[in-house]
């Protein structure tokens, strides 16, 4: 099952607010989740799948794979904008990969 256009948009309108530049790419069906150019989340069959970081660890967030054969991540939920945001905060802060552009 693909991710619906209206739960991306919904977890992108949950995403503002940050300091950071947002924007999500369809891939085969599901989303990657770009902030401030870094890939930090994939969005796949309605769940959002945030990098896994010891940071995070302390929050006790669920994990799983987006996909057959990806790492492990955290799972989190759009509903807690509060918790998302400062999740996402971390995990941009740790995250040194950017995207080419």
């Amino acid at each position: 099952m693909a991710t619906d256009k209206n739960f991306i948009t919904f977890v992108c309108e949950q995403l503002e607010g940050l300091p950071f530049p947002i924007r999500s790419k369809n891939m085969f069906g599901e989303y990657c989740i770009w902030i401030n150019n870094k890939p930090i989340m994939l969005v796949c069959d309605n769940t959002i799948y945030l990098k896994k970081i010891d940071s995070l660890n302390s929050y006790d967030l669920p994990c799983g794979v987006p996909y057959p054969g990806s790492k492990e991540h955290f799972i989190i939920s759009p509903d807690d904008k509060k918790l998302l945001h400062e999740a996402i905060v971390k995990v941009e802060k740790e995250t040194t990969i950017k995207a080419k552009r």
